[in-house]
């Protein structure tokens, strides 16, 4: 069974508290203004569905309180559901991953969530061992996006090892699952966070993802409404400890994630370029010397 984008719907201003009375209305109803969307896609982030769900109602209803927006909070399993609402206008705004961002380097980032330890990632096994020591395995990755293989390749095994040829690679929807399948035994290593319960790593080389984002997604939406949510966010605390607090943009962070993705080794071969000439002057010396030398019936003199 396939399920949908959970979704929360707070909208602020529709009751004051007064008591309200049924009486003809001399004028028309006004139409209820069209909540805004904001969307929530961040697979590396350890939470579960449950927790996502929570999150996007704790987020949807702290924007609305503090800018005055009605806002409609939406999580998202799958990165073509978000872009799909998207190009339907249901979402405008959303709280989305560093390798989302990544592989979009002109999404406009509003804010940044503060580092958690959840961002030190690393290859972790049920028990120690060598990543030389694996071939043939499973290497079970997260859905990350496109940038997720060259992340592992590049970034965490600095292109010494083709991992599509070392490991068999499977895929889960999220980081809860693929950990979850290295502890059931499905798989047996895992690209994951670092402070992992029951899981080592098998390499003392580890990298930082950068924390997600509150981005912009519709570049038409007004000057004022982006201000008063980039700002209301700012103040956002949540009980979800891995993305609970918020700062002001570090956009420079997910630029730098994509070309650490995407470095290409370097490869050197040795180009035949004939039989060197040597010159008389770079191995013999003209300069000329005087020496004074014994006479030659001394040198051979005999006592």
């Amino acid at each position: 069974m396939k399920i949908g984008p959970l979704s929360v719907i707070v909208l602020v201003g529709l009751c004051s508290g007064s008591v309200v009375r049924s009486e003809p209305s001399t004028r028309a109803a006004q139409p209820a203004a069209s909540p805004v969307g904001v969307g929530v896609y961040a697979p590396e982030v350890p939470l579960d569905p449950y927790q996502w769900f929570a999150f996007a109602g704790e987020l949807a209803h702290h924007l609305s309180r503090t800018s005055g927006i009605p806002v409609q909070g939406l999580a998202y399993k799958r990165s073509r559901d978000l872009l799909r609402d998207l190009g339907a206008r249901k979402i405008q705004y959303a709280v989305v991953g560093a390798l989302w961002i990544g592989a979009r380097p002109t999404t406009r980032v509003l804010a940044t969530a503060r580092p958690d330890p959840w961002q030190r990632w690393s290859l972790l096994a049920r028990s120690k061992t060598l990543v030389g020591a694996m071939r043939g395995k499973v290497l079970q990755l997260p859905r990350l996006g496109r940038l997720g293989p060259g992340l592992v390749e590049n970034g965490l095994l600095a292109a010494n090892i083709d991992i599509r040829r070392h490991f068999k690679i499977a895929e889960a929807p999220s980081t809860l699952s693929a950990i979850e399948a290295v502890r059931l035994g499905q798989a047996d290593v895992v690209f994951a966070p670092v402070p992992t319960r029951h899981l080592v790593s098998v390499m003392s080389r580890s990298i930082v993802l950068p924390p997600p984002a509150f981005v912009l997604l519709s570049p038409r939406q007004p000057a004022g409404q982006v201000s008063r949510l980039s700002a209301a966010i700012l103040s956002f605390t949540s009980d979800t400890a891995a993305i609970g607090r918020w700062g002001p943009p570090a956009t420079e962070l997910y630029p730098a994630l994509a070309r650490l993705a995407s470095k290409q080794p370097l490869k050197m071969s040795l180009l035949p370029t004939g039989a060197p000439r040597v010159r008389r002057r770079d191995v013999v010396d003209d300069q000329e010397v005087e020496l004074e030398l014994p006479a030659v019936e001394d040198l051979f003199r005999v006592p």
